[in-house]
C-alpha cells in the first residue's frame, strides 16, 4: 500500500515559521506569474477554505492582519503575481495589506 503517491514518499518542507514554511512550499512549486492566494497566517480557518479553491494551480501564501511578513513580501516580488486572491473580511486581513501589495516593486 503506497502511503503518497505511486513510490510511496514524502518530501518534507518547512521554513523558520509558518509564513517561511508557506513561502518554501511556493518556491518548490510555481514559477514566477502564477497568481496567488492569501490568508491570515493568524486565523487557520480562511486560509483552510482557500487552499482547496486553489486547485493546487497557485500558491497559498500567509499575511499577518496589517502587514505582510517579510518571506510573503518577497514571495510576491518573486512570483510578479498576475493577480492575488485575498481570504477573510478585512477585520482579519486589514486593507492595509491590499495596498501594500500594490505598492510592491516589479508587480505587473
Amino acid at each position: 500500500m503506497a502511503l503518497v503517491g505511486p513510490s510511496g514518499s514524502v518530501e518534507r518542507l518547512s521554513g523558520s515559521d509558518r509564513y517561511a514554511t508557506a513561502v518554501t512550499v511556493s518556491r518548490s512549486r510555481w514559477p514566477d506569474g502564477a497568481s496567488a492566494a492569501l490568508a491570515s497566517g493568524a486565523n487557520f480557518p480562511d486560509a483552510l477554505s482557500l487552499g482547496p479553491s486553489t486547485r493546487g494551480y497557485e500558491p497559498l501564501l500567509l499575511t499577518g492582519p496589517t502587514r505582510l511578513p517579510d518571506p510573503t513580501r518577497r514571495e510576491l516580488q518573486r512570483l510578479r503575481p498576475s493577480g492575488v486572491t485575498i481570504a477573510g473580511g478585512t477585520s482579519v486581513v486589514g486593507t492595509s495589506i491590499e495596498r501594500e501589495i500594490r505598492d510592491l516593486p516589479d508587480l505587473p
